[in-house]
């Protein structure tokens, strides 16, 4: 699988959508702050209280990729508003001993037009806890890329030292930062370059899924490869493809700059 970009989330703080939840209501919009440091939790929770998150997007959106990130729910079920009605999708989404803590992807069901998300949450992994949800994601596959350009991630924490007194240093952290240079070298597929021109073109920014939704790709895990990776980005610098040894029938040489917004 490769990989993947996605529209931004349609519930995303920068949106028009609004956020409503039965319990911690103060911490809402923790779950799409784009912080994967913060998140949403409920207030007084156990394994006998239903807990319930409805998204409105304010307006008709097209879904077909839902992400949770930073969760602890093992029973719970995903619907979408069709008249006032939540329905499930033509994959149901409903949990009942989900173990995932880190990152769990939806975007195997067909695309729906809907302007609300409804999100029940029942029971916790560990039995009785709050229940929390880091960062949601719904949205719109833009294209997955068919073949495998050459991946380097930039992670930073924007580090700085301070000089103490005494001698020593003292290192400041800042929320983690992931950008992607992306190689593409003598690169022959026609829809991978369209792809990519199309996202060069777009004025607001994208996800990108360098995992493709599919960990197991890769023989080790490693930070900026994994699902939970997933990272609101731009592109950053010019498009300049040239034709490998200026031969017009070879494939296409370019690289992509991509740095999280």
């Amino acid at each position: 699988m490769g990989i993947k970009f996605i529209e931004q989330s349609y519930a995303d703080i920068d949106s028009i959508a609004s956020v409503v939840v039965s319990t911690g209501s103060t911490l809402k919009d923790r779950m799409r702050d784009r912080r994967f440091s913060t998140k949403w939790a409920s207030s007084g929770s156990d394994d006998t209280t239903v807990e319930t998150i409805e998204i409105d997007f304010g307006t008709m959106r097209d879904i077909d990729y839902i992400q949770l990130l930073n969760f602890n729910w093992k029973q719970y079920t995903i619907k979408y508003d069709v008249l006032g009605v939540p329905t499930d999708f033509s994959t149901t989404i409903s949990k009942t001993t989900e173990s995932e803590l880190n990152s769990k992807i939806y975007n195997n069901f067909t695309l729906v037009n809907t302007q609300k998300i409804y999100i029940t949450i029942t029971k916790t992994i560990t039995a009785d806890q709050e229940k929390y949800l880091g960062e949601l994601i719904l949205s719109n596959v833009l294209g997955t890329l068919n073949g495998y350009p050459s991946i380097k991630p930039m992670i930073s924490k924007s580090k700085i030292t301070k000089k103490m007194l005494r001698g020593k240093s003292k290192i400041v952290d800042k929320d983690e930062v992931i950008g992607y240079s992306l190689n593409f070298k003598t690169y022959p597929d026609a829809d991978d370059l369209t792809l990519m021109e199309s996202l060069w073109d777009r004025r607001t920014p994208f996800h990108v899924l360098i995992s493709g939704g599919d960990e197991s790709i890769f023989t080790n895990i490693r930070r900026g490869y994994r699902n939970r990776d997933i990272r609101l980005v731009a592109v950053s610098k010019e498009y300049s493809p040239t034709y490998y040894k200026n031969l017009y029938f070879s494939g296409v040489d370019f690289s992509f700059e991509l740095v999280e917004v």
